[in-house]
């Protein structure tokens, strides 16, 4: 072998050398690549964990109504307004009850104007199913009757901020009552769907979050001012025999217009929250003889997940008053 062919295999080696770590390099930069991109789809991907007797349906989604996904439990609140903590909760309800007991505490009064006649028609409307007859007959028969009167106006109110309640005096804007009207005519059977409960609660929040504020909806305010209206035209007629002297109807009016518009606050308020809140009253059979329930209660049925409690949370105590 000559000098010259000595050096030819000592460059050959030298290239093969290089080319080689290059390559190793080159190898081990995809490997962490692909790894690192692997890990990272992962913790995107990944969900929490089933409970026991969940499974997988055919488009992969979980059968077992209460699993959500980590990216959807933590994305909504990133852009959403905070659920409200119990306590204003509490202080909104119980504002708005007080508010109507005092306002029949202070316009009207226990015994009818002298050779007045109870009118069943014009007290229908406000006839309650938690009441063991017909206002008209109660009226009639009592001793006492603002309790009686106090029942119907706080009924008919707290009905009116129900999607699916009182469908000829809602005081809530359309947005809040067509999706669960729509559900509780055809009988949908959707409530027996995977997640309808957390599907719902982020459909009242997602539509408090989107529809325009109450505040500057000209299209609402007018919707709310007429039903407003109607409803103080049709309370006062039909408890006129009952008005106290002490007030003109002027007045009469001016107070119900003000607590029915912070009726209707107080519903919007209630159906943007992730929770779901129920005015409830008892029976007559559960309240007894000698009292009637004055003010329902406002109760807690699920968490801000939307899961259902144990045992429904009462945050404000229904109000009762002797007969």
């Amino acid at each position: 072998m000559t000098p010259h062919d000595s050096r030819l295999a000592n460059g050959t080696v030298a290239g093969i050398v290089i080319g080689a770590s290059i390559g190793l390099a080159l190898i081990t930069f995809l490997v962490t690549f692909l790894l690192m991109r692997r890990k990272k789809t992962t913790g995107q991907s990944k969900s929490i964990p089933a409970p026991a007797g969940a499974s997988r349906n055919e488009k992969g989604f979980s059968s077992h109504p209460y699993e959500v996904s980590e990216a959807s439990s933590s994305a909504i609140p990133s852009f959403l307004p905070q659920a409200a903590d119990d306590r204003t909760v509490q202080t909104k309800a119980k504002t708005l009850l007080d508010q109507i007991e005092l306002y029949v505490e202070n316009f009207y009064q226990d015994s009818p104007k002298s050779g007045s006649k109870v009118a069943s028609a014009d007290l229908t409307a406000f006839n309650s199913p938690f009441l063991e007859n017909a206002l008209s007959t109660l009226l009639s028969q009592a001793t006492r009757s603002t309790p009686f009167i106090k029942h119907g106006l706080a009924y008919f109110i707290t009905t009116s901020l129900l999607p699916m309640e009182n469908s000829d005096a809602t005081l809530l804007p359309e947005e809040f009552i067509t999706l669960p009207r729509a559900l509780k005519r055809t009988r949908n059977s959707s409530s027996q769907k995977p997640g309808y409960l957390q599907a719902i609660s982020q459909w009242r929040v997602l539509t408090a979050y989107l529809r325009p504020d109450s505040a500057s909806d000209q299209a609402y305010i007018v919707q709310r001012d007429r039903q407003i209206d109607n409803i103080c035209q049709n309370f006062l007629f039909a408890f006129a025999q009952w008005s106290s002297p002490r007030h003109g109807d002027d007045e009469r009016v001016g107070s119900l217009v003000a607590i029915l518009k912070d009726a209707a606050n107080l519903g919007i308020f209630l159906q943007s929250q992730p929770v779901d809140l129920q005015f409830q009253f008892p029976t007559q059979a559960e309240v007894g003889t000698g009292k009637i329930c004055i003010a329902p209660a406002l109760v807690k049925t699920t968490d801000e997940k939307a899961q259902v409690l144990s045992k429904p949370q009462v945050l404000v105590n229904a109000g009762y008053q002797k007969v």
